[in-house]
């Protein structure tokens, strides 16, 4: 029997977890950090971090894959078909007047979201063992509900960019 909808959607964070952790990133040409050993994506339910734990722009982003709360379910006769949505933060302490700091988040950002883009992404299908049987998440679309957020620029000096990833898994 497949794991309950709770189980897929913490296994389908892991899974976004590992694949942004495997990929060796374009470097952005305004980073100050290095892509390849850029940085160490986490799971996590709330992003809340102290503004002293961001990194500054020297060193690599703080990247969080967060679960959403958003979750549909329709059943049909031999399966399953449910509907998930990952969030993927990025945050770099920045200096607002200086485009480039912000532009390296963005740049960053739009490599992940070209890689899980179904209609010319190179991910699309995320494999998860919620055993046995294993089950394939689709990634369907891609949205950037914060291109960036204003009010963390304007009061704590971070840029902060957050990319959504809607998957339909079929158990």
């Amino acid at each position: 029997m497949p794991a309950a909808p709770a189980a897929f959607v913490r296994l389908l964070g892991d899974a976004v977890v590992a694949e942004l952790n495997a990929q060796a990133w374009p470097q952005p040409a305004t980073a100050a950090w290095d892509v390849p050993e850029s940085f160490d994506a986490k799971r996590a339910y709330i992003v809340k971090n102290d503004v002293k734990d961001i990194p500054t722009f020297e060193n690599p982003p703080l990247v969080v894959v967060r679960l959403s709360n958003d979750a549909r379910n329709q059943k049909f006769r031999n399966a399953s078909l449910y509907d998930f949505s990952i969030d993927v933060d990025a945050q770099q302490q920045v200096d607002p007047t200086v485009n480039a700091q912000c532009d390296a988040i963005l740049d960053l950002m739009e490599a992940f979201a070209n890689f899980f883009a179904p209609e010319k992404g190179v991910m699309g299908v995320l494999t998860i063992v919620a055993g046995p049987p294993a089950v394939k998440a689709t990634c369907v679309s891609v949205e950037k509900p914060a291109l960036y957020v204003p009010d963390h620029l304007d009061q704590y000096r971070v840029c902060t960019a957050v990319l959504r990833l809607n998957f339909n898994l079929v158990a």
